[in-house]
């Protein structure tokens, strides 16, 4: 794959980015776009103005219980290697788990050299054009965003257990749900699109929620094969249904973990009218 170059001469180190020892990347590789992914489905960053001047911050968190291993075993590593990255992942005051620093350079340079918006973006929020018009980085682009932020279950659809694949992810940009399965289409991956009414707690009104869905064996396996899976937890419920053809919904992770080193059985997640 030929690798773009990045001309990162717009972008400023302040003091501390240079004690740290930040790097930026010159080159837009697989790993970079995997990374600006994840960015997409579970990041955010701001520049705020502050009495001495202007604050850059970043910030990228998820689920503690299920995606603390991928955050330390797979993100971190990563932004260590692309930017020399100096923290360590751990859990925040909102419960999440993951990163938060501040960086006037690794701000700018998402922002002016990667093209990804500062402050809110759940409605606008899309593949930047850098990525989305070449090829060879979009399916790193869509493992990153599904892997931060997809969801892998199973439904009963037309049997007693949850035997059926569903695998999606859902947003209110719907320009970023259109990106998504031009993607998957261009991989010959089934899939669908739908748009759905939501209520939002935070602004207490109902609000479009646009969702990129895979469905079904053949369409499920296709996409792993491909794109695959690095979230323990979501490899966790795919070898249940591969061991035992379902997996029981709402359990936690180290039940799952239990089910596959065979101290419980799937079953007893089901009562007795359900089986």
């Amino acid at each position: 794959m030929a690798e773009t170059e990045l001309d990162v001469t717009s972008v400023d180190f302040s003091s501390k980015d240079k004690i740290k020892g930040i790097v930026l990347p010159n080159k837009l590789t697989a790993e970079l776009a995997y990374d600006v992914g994840v960015h997409i489905a579970d990041g955010c960053m701001n520049a705020y103005k502050v009495r001495t001047g202007t604050d850059f911050y970043y910030k990228c968190s998820g689920n503690p219980e299920t995606e603390k291993e991928w955050y330390d075993a797979v993100l971190l590593p990563l932004k260590k290697k692309l930017f020399n990255f100096p923290n360590e992942a751990k859990l925040m005051k909102d419960g999440t788990y993951g990163l938060n620093f501040r960086s006037k350079a690794i701000v700018q340079f998402y922002c002016k050299v990667i093209g990804l918006p500062l402050g809110k973006k759940s409605q606008t929020i899309v593949i930047p054009k850098i990525i989305f018009d070449n090829p060879d980085l979009r399916l790193p682009c869509l493992r990153g965003i599904f892997d931060a932020d997809g969801y892998v279950s199973f439904k009963k659809r037309y049997k007693k257990f949850h035997y059926y694949p569903y695998l999606g992810f859902s947003t209110q940009s719907k320009v970023l749900v259109h990106q998504i399965k031009a993607i998957l289409d261009n991989l010959e991956i089934p899939n669908s699109a739908c748009c759905v009414e939501r209520f939002d707690k935070r602004f207490k009104e109902n609000k479009p929620i646009h969702a990129a869905l895979v469905s079904g064996k053949i369409a499920f396996k296709k996409f792993e094969e491909i794109v695959g899976f690095r979230v323990t937890n979501d490899i966790a419920k795919i070898r249940i249904w591969e061991k035992f053809g379902y997996c029981p919904p709402n359990i936690s992770f180290s039940e799952k973990t239990e089910i596959l080193r065979g101290k419980k059985n799937p079953l007893e997640y089901y009562g007795p009218g359900e089986i």
